[in-house]
């Protein structure tokens, strides 16, 4: 069947067109891949975008810049006292190692199975474990870092609070908030789950509610022996859109709401009684092959839900925080209903 999307029709409805003259509605549940979280096309940080009159600055700092980084800083749990920004994900993880390891750190550990980006650093100076391998830390790795995503991406499982605290004891920890910040796990970021401050945090998607975003957040001043320039790192209108997101989440209560509605989420979920991960507003429902997660993201998609196909064992489930208690559970609704042709 093909598939032309036309739009969004609100902030939370999708439309695609299945035929001539044949069009369909589809609750999202992917928030755009995790970076609508203030919804689609929100009124707000639109007005906001297309209100700034010069498109770049790059070196010369701007009074949105400015303004931005005081918000972000001041919004974020913890005394953080630095940030640099990006254009994306990748490159702000790729800035993250860049500083763990100016910091001194000759190595830096990641666990098993979780994605940071799809550049080289990521891939090749990111040594993985696995989390009991983690528990075994030597406590003379004191110029060894860790990176941590706030859950697993693929199937959004939390780690042991345990591991990462006493991690956190002998080396310098830095947070991938990319995905499960910005109130996705109903918290602001994940990190709050594990009652830590992690020394850095990697952020992006929800920041700017889909305009290109990303940035590193430090509990140091970035001054100094690395360059943190990136060509459209604190453009204009990205500034404009992530200081319009920070106003739209305390406007609208969207981090306590998370919280209710995600509760909401894993209840109607759980009743379902199927093999289920994660917390707030985001899930992952797990199948015992791919093709069956793939065969099941394909057959919700029929039925106007439209999921996160993660191309492994499980489909993910990361609504708007805009989601009404209705679509929350139509949503769900759809799901129990592919679940039970089986």
């Amino acid at each position: 069947m093909k598939i032309h999307w036309i739009d969004a029709k609100d902030s939370t409805v999708w439309v695609k067109k299945v035929g001539p003259g044949v069009v369909r509605e589809c609750i999202d549940f992917t928030s755009g891949i995790f970076c609508a979280n203030v919804g689609h096309g929100n009124e707000h940080v639109m007005k906001a975008i297309k209100s700034v009159n010069y498109l770049h600055s790059y070196h010369h700092r701007t009074s949105l810049y400015d303004e931005y980084k005081k918000k972000l800083l001041k919004w974020i749990p913890g005394n953080y006292q630095d940030a640099a920004f990006f254009s994306d994900g990748t490159t702000a993880v790729e800035a993250a190692i860049r500083i763990l390891h100016r910091l001194g750190n000759s190595k830096i550990y990641g666990l098993s199975g979780a994605f940071h980006g799809k550049s080289w650093g990521p891939k090749h100076m990111i040594t993985r474990k696995f989390p009991h391998e983690i528990e075994q830390i030597d406590t003379n790795f004191a110029f060894h870092a860790y990176i941590f995503e706030g859950y697993r991406g693929y199937d959004a499982k939390f780690m042991d609070p345990k591991i990462l605290q006493e991690s956190h004891c002998y080396t310098d920890v830095c947070f991938d908030e990319i995905q499960s910040g910005f109130g996705r796990t109903g918290e602001k970021f994940a990190f709050e789950h594990y009652n830590i401050i992690p020394d850095m945090i990697v952020i992006g998607k929800g920041m700017g509610s889909g305009f290109p975003l990303s940035g590193v957040v430090t509990n140091f001043q970035l001054d100094g022996g690395i360059d943190m320039s990136c060509t459209h790192g604190g453009n204009p209108m990205a500034m404009a859109a992530g200081i319009a997101t920070l106003e739209e989440f305390e406007r609208l209560g969207l981090i306590s709401d998370a919280k209710i509605k995600g509760h909401m989420l894993h209840y109607a979920l759980n009743k379902l009684d199927i093999p289920v991960t994660g917390r707030g507003m985001v899930a992952a429902i797990h199948f015992s092959s791919p093709s069956d997660a793939t065969s099941f993201y394909e057959r919700c998609l029929d039925k106007g839900l439209l999921l996160v196909e993660t191309g492994k064992n499980t489909v993910k489930i990361g609504p708007p925080l805009t989601t009404s208690d209705s679509e929350l559970l139509a949503g769900v609704k759809i799901i129990g209903e592919v679940l039970n042709e089986n």
